[in-house]
């Protein structure tokens, strides 16, 4: 019986490099692609602007890219005048009419957190964690959001903890765990948003689980 297996080796070689080859080409053709679709998006925005207002009115040609620093000027002035007193009295107020809204306001409200946490604005993910969910032995990805209102009889200090699912991190399920339960990972929040989101593709530079529960893994 003659062999083949010297026969494969060229075949085996064209196809590691044809996987090399997307490994580099795929993910820069969907930034540039990202990209684009964001430039050209809000050099249409600018477009809806009145004609006397468009920068191709008072500068005499259509520059591309405009649109997206005049998005950032925009949010830049917000943001500046959403720091002062009338601002923030502002924006409680149309958070308070959009609260009123069904509907609307759980999207607000949820939008609103996701870009908290991915932005550092606020601290209400203290840490990253691991929980056996939904069975022992089986570790699911969550976030400590601190102490739990109520302690159960004959059960040490326990936390609340937020377990999102995947791949939309917005959504999940809310639980109260004994202390010594929770495994913290060392996982920034960031990082466990990209594991979430990507279903695990994605995964942390590190994982710090204390000694005494890295066999548990």
């Amino acid at each position: 019986m003659s062999d083949t297996t010297g026969q494969w080796k060229p075949v085996r070689a064209v196809r590691r490099a044809l996987f090399a080859g997307l490994l580099v080409v795929v993910p820069l053709g969907v930034t540039a692609w990202v990209l684009y679709t964001l430039v050209d998006f809000f050099d249409r925005v600018v477009g809806w602007l009145p004609v006397a207002l468009q920068p191709e009115t008072w500068l005499g040609r259509s520059i591309p890219g405009l649109g997206i620093l005049l998005a950032l000027a925009a949010l830049l002035l917000v943001g500046a005048s959403a720091e002062n007193i009338v601002g923030r009295r502002l924006v409680l107020l149309y958070e308070a009419l959009i609260s009123r809204v069904p509907g609307v306001s759980a999207v607000y409200v949820t939008v609103k957190q996701l870009v908290e946490q991915l932005t550092g604005a606020d601290r209400g993910f203290e840490e990253v964690v691991l929980v056996q969910w939904p069975r022992h032995g089986t570790w699911a990805v969550g976030f400590l959001t601190g102490s739990a209102f109520v302690q159960a009889e004959g059960v040490g200090r326990m936390v609340n903890v937020f377990l999102p699912t995947t791949p939309n991190p917005t959504t999940g399920f809310y639980f109260m765990v004994a202390e010594d339960e929770v495994v913290p990972t060392g996982m920034t929040v960031e990082e466990a948003f990209k594991l979430l989101m990507s279903a695990g593709i994605v995964e942390p530079s590190r994982l710090a689980l204390p000694p005494d529960r890295r066999g548990e893994r």
